[in-house]
């Protein structure tokens, strides 16, 4: 979910992915000076472990690549990791994130 004025913004990409008219995976990118950022690639709890996510990634990857991209990057869960190595992803850095207690 995201407000109308994000999805307007230069160089975002939203994706929905249905299977019998309900949503099974969702995800965003930002492409900007070659590189692609992929961000809440998201699938329901019920419909996990059958490939969605990975399909998503995938279309929102091609879909970046179609628009110029060279390199990706994201910030995965650590449950989502292991999909993002598989699809040839690799950590590079790792980020401190500060949250409010």
């Amino acid at each position: 979910m995201s407000s109308p004025h994000v999805l307007d913004a230069e160089g975002i990409s939203a994706h929905v992915a249905e299977q019998a008219g309900q949503v099974v995976a969702t995800g965003f990118t930002k492409t900007a000076d070659g590189y692609l950022g992929v961000f809440n690639v998201a699938t329901p709890p019920r419909f996990r472990r059958r490939g969605f996510g990975r399909a998503t990634t995938r279309a929102l990857l091609n879909d970046g690549y179609t628009r110029g991209a060279r390199t990706a990057f994201l910030s995965p869960s650590a449950e989502g990791r292991p999909l993002y190595i598989s699809l040839g992803f690799r950590t590079v850095a790792h980020f401190t994130r500060f949250t409010r207690p």
